[in-house]
């Protein structure tokens, strides 16, 4: 069974990693998302939501699955290992749809400029 003191541990790890993480990330993922999305405001909005969603998939992680430990550094090490993996998985799916995006840009075809008609003009 989870003690409170536990599950604020392991809360607060989880909140520390993927704050950090998300310190880290937020420039380069502001900066793509604004190349692929060609203005600032929906940049915006996907880089907070990409946030949002790395912080709440460790947490969901952690406090769904962490509660078979039987000790507290055995606990503990569950959080981290739970954080790791949503974070990974957070990743994993951010890089798809970025990539995505980045190949349905570089498809996207220039716009077709009519021919000059072949009778000369009078």
């Amino acid at each position: 069974m989870v003690t409170w003191m536990e599950l604020g541990i392991a809360l607060a790890v989880t909140l520390a990693a993927t704050l950090t993480v998300i310190g880290v990330i937020w420039r380069p993922l502001f900066g793509m998302l604004e190349v692929i999305c060609q203005g600032g405001v929906a940049a915006r909005f996907w880089t907070t939501f990409a946030a949002v969603m790395l912080v709440c998939g460790p947490l969901f992680l952690v406090c769904f699955a962490a509660g078979q430990a039987r000790g507290l550094a055995d606990f503990i090490r569950q959080a981290i290992t739970l954080c790791s993996l949503g974070l990974i998985g957070g990743f994993c799916v951010m890089g798809w749809a970025l990539l995505s995006g980045i190949r349905r840009d570089s498809r996207a075809v220039a716009p077709a400029i009519p021919a000059a008609s072949a009778a000369p003009a009078e």
